[in-house]
């Protein structure tokens, strides 16, 4: 998938005469360190293409709103709640905030979706009986809520 993101970027930005930037957001991913992240990413693209991570959805949407040359790597439920947005701003006469179309869309046994799965050492009736208790993620906060 990684090689198809750099052809798709490379294409796009000889089409438009600039290096293209691939922008990511994922509240499922624990990124510990988004400057070495950004800096392993740019050196893998060389002069094709440039990498811009972000920690913070609000930053990453203020960031992306208008751009026209770009890759955007965002989870699907991202990707639907900003396609809604864009319908309910065009159903309004308003001009939308980003012109996006799905490009790659990952599979796992040829399904779009993935499964959450919570594992304990100690059998649990429910998930009401884990509450107050303490859990390990590999996400956010918000995306472990």
């Amino acid at each position: 998938m990684l090689t198809a993101l750099i052809v798709l970027c490379a294409s796009i930005g000889q089409a438009n005469g600039e290096i293209p930037t691939v922008f990511f957001f994922s509240q499922e991913t624990n990124i510990n360190n988004f400057s070495s992240l950004k800096t392993e990413f740019d050196t893998y693209f060389g002069h094709k293409g440039k990498f811009q991570p972000f920690k913070d959805l609000e930053t990453f949407e203020d960031e992306i709103v208008g751009k026209t040359n770009g890759v955007f790597l965002v989870s699907s439920w991202h990707y639907q709640r900003l396609r809604k947005e864009n319908m309910e701003l065009l159903a309004s006469g308003k001009k939308p905030k980003l012109n996006m179309t799905p490009v790659l869309v990952g599979l796992l046994n040829n399904q779009t979706t993935q499964r959450k799965i919570l594992s304990s050492s100690k059998s649990n009736d429910s998930l009401e009986s884990l509450k107050g208790k303490k859990i390990a993620s590999a996400g956010s906060k918000e995306y472990t809520k």
